[in-house]
């Protein structure tokens, strides 16, 4: 579930347009100019999506969960071919998982439920680091106690972030709307301080970074300075190549 939950939180896409991708339809690359590690795919224009065309998306750091997810996906085990047709989110019951029947989205959303009410709590304690200044403490709290919980949320955060920085046309785009829809206005109308932190980095008096929580610093993969794999922050050893990338405290110098 937190896979799914990285992946919707980063794309912004429908529920149901994520449960219809398959293993095959990943593709993670190295960008040449940065070295950094890039994941790309396709979405919507099936039954999934609202438009008949289907669109892509692009994901960075959530590509260490999906590594994780993928080392554990019920058909790990089949051949080379039947693996790229299976499901990224299969069902979770015990029958069709091995069949290749994708989660539907009741049990995407009890998930959900269960994720937000169990486990998320629990960063909110004392002794878990994850989560330390008061803003990100709040917004959990909110997340947790005052917003409804369904996962549909987590593509009106995406709305929320990207409408005020990007361009109708390619809002539109990655949201999956038509290119005269004008839904972006609605996630502008709604803004608080946003509009004056856009203006002030567009005049160079803030930069892009100030504006960025420690949460999501946090979430910011961490790569290997031997293969370059993207690997999750609080990572000790790499996943490709099992190279030691986190000393324990004392031991670094």
């Amino acid at each position: 579930m937190h896979a799914f939950m990285q992946w919707h939180l980063k794309t912004g896409a429908r529920p149901r347009e994520l449960l219809d991708v398959k293993l095959g339809d990943i593709k993670v690359e190295t960008v040449s100019s940065t070295g950094k590690r890039v994941c790309e795919f396709r979405i919507g224009g099936g039954v999934g999506g609202k438009m008949k065309k289907d669109r892509p998306v692009s994901i960075s750091d959530a590509i260490p969960y999906f590594n994780v997810w993928a080392h554990v996906h019920p058909p790990r085990d089949w051949s080379q071919k039947n693996q790229k047709d299976a499901y990224l989110f299969p069902s979770r019951e015990k029958k069709p998982r091995y069949r290749n029947i994708r989660l539907d989205t009741n049990s995407l959303r009890l998930l959900y439920i269960q994720t937000i009410e169990r486990d998320l709590p629990k960063l909110l304690l004392p002794d878990r680091p994850e989560i330390s200044s008061l803003e990100d403490k709040a917004a959990l709290q909110s997340l947790i106690y005052e917003k409804p919980h369904f996962p549909y949320i987590l593509r009106h955060d995406f709305s929320t972030k990207w409408a005020p920085r990007l361009p109708r046309m390619v809002f539109n785009q990655l949201l999956g709307h038509s290119p005269n829809s004008k839904v972006q206005d609605f996630y502008i109308h709604e803004m608080g301080d946003e509009g004056i932190r856009e203006l002030e980095i567009t005049k160079g008096i803030r930069t892009r970074e100030e504006t960025i929580s420690p949460a999501e610093i946090e979430l910011q993969p961490k790569y290997c300075p031997i293969c370059r794999e993207a690997n999750k922050s609080n990572a000790k050893f790499c996943f490709a190549c099992n190279f030691t990338i986190r000393l324990k405290k004392g031991l670094a110098k």
